[in-house]
């Protein structure tokens, strides 16, 4: 819009007004707004002094503007869905081998050789966290070296501290998977929906919320709650950072950039970091909640079949050759079973 103010045959005072705010912050916008006074300029002056008159504005179009070349990049064109899928890739190997291990009782042969639950949890954590980490090393160390800006331009200790929170926060979420499931087909098939689903929902839907200026930050923090969309939220944020610093011609994130009011990653981080200090303790739980109802189950199923074939067949003296044997009572589960096959063989 044009003010022309007082403006008059020997007097030339014009205001421009425009809107320069945009929803989406990552690639600049440039307006050229040189070029639209030059119009002004120029229409005032065929106006009040001749038709031939004018004022020349030349080789300024894009002035000032960092030097860019064209250059094909896998960030710009997939953007954060991409990187989604390659990072929750694990999530479904995690949780195949956890519920393989159920199917194939490890945790009973391990109790039988006297480590209890919680040595197969720090075994498998840990040896878990270190497939995370050294995949996640060499997918940040390969795209700074074929020069994929979200990895070359972001500072690389908030990297470190964004995928270390999620590779903890993903290696908890297939611990809690994993307690209910009991077949490996159907956790391969769940857990590889969830991986491509939660990265189209995060594209398609998921990013036209963040990108709206008007939608409500509460929902959207909601929304964030679920680790899929935390994950592309951040993604989003480092991808956006490294597109503008690339066409700016400086680097991407930097740790100043966490108190930017836009910047979402700080509040993702806080959430990742919370989910996965409450969701451990959670899975801890339940894991043993599974495995005492489990266990009740599967002794009263035994107990109920006995009696059954007691009540059933006619009784036949049978003698039992005694047998001595001796228990080490400090491992309860040994004990335990023990007392069972005790039992049944007096019945």
């Amino acid at each position: 819009a044009y003010d022309f103010l007082n403006t008059s045959e020997i007097n030339f005072n014009v205001n421009l007004w425009y809107n320069s705010t945009y929803s989406n912050q990552g690639k600049p916008r440039l307006l050229r707004i040189p070029r639209i006074l030059n119009m002004v300029s120029n229409a005032f002056l065929r106006q009040f002094k001749s038709s031939t008159s004018r004022v020349l504005l030349n080789y300024v179009k894009e002035m000032p503007k960092a030097g860019t070349r064209i250059a094909l990049d896998l960030s710009e064109l997939l953007g954060p869905l991409l990187y989604s899928w390659v990072v929750q890739l694990l999530l479904p190997v995690f949780l195949i081998s956890l519920v393989h291990d159920k199917q194939h009782m490890i945790r009973i042969m391990m109790k039988v050789h006297g480590l209890g639950d919680g040595p197969y949890w720090v075994i498998t954590y840990g040896h878990f966290l270190s497939i995370s980490f050294l995949y996640m090393l060499w997918l940040a160390t390969f795209g700074s070296i074929i020069g994929l800006d979200i990895f070359r331009l972001n500072n690389y200790p908030i990297q470190f501290l964004f995928y270390g929170l999620y590779i903890n926060l993903q290696i908890v979420l297939a611990f809690l998977a994993g307690i209910g499931f009991s077949d490996v087909h159907s956790a391969a098939v769940v857990g590889y929906i969830y991986v491509f689903g939660s990265g189209l929902l995060g594209s398609f839907l998921f990013q036209f919320y963040i990108e709206h200026p008007e939608f409500s930050r509460k929902t959207l923090f909601i929304m964030e709650l679920i680790p899929g969309f935390s994950l592309y939220r951040g993604l989003y944020e480092l991808s956006q950072f490294a597109l503008g610093g690339r066409y700016q011609g400086t680097y991407g994130m930097q740790w100043k950039d966490l108190s930017n009011h836009d910047n979402g990653i700080k509040e993702v981080l806080v959430i990742m970091a919370l989910e996965w200090l409450i969701l451990l303790y959670v899975s801890y739980y339940l894991d043993q909640l599974a495995l005492a109802r489990n266990g009740a189950c599967r002794y009263s199923s035994i107990f109920t079949r006995n009696f059954k074939n007691r009540s059933i067949q006619p009784r036949v003296p049978i003698k039992i050759p005694s047998s001595t044997i001796t228990v080490d009572q400090e491992n309860s589960d040994i004990f335990d079973e023990v007392t069972r096959h005790n039992y049944s063989l007096q019945m």
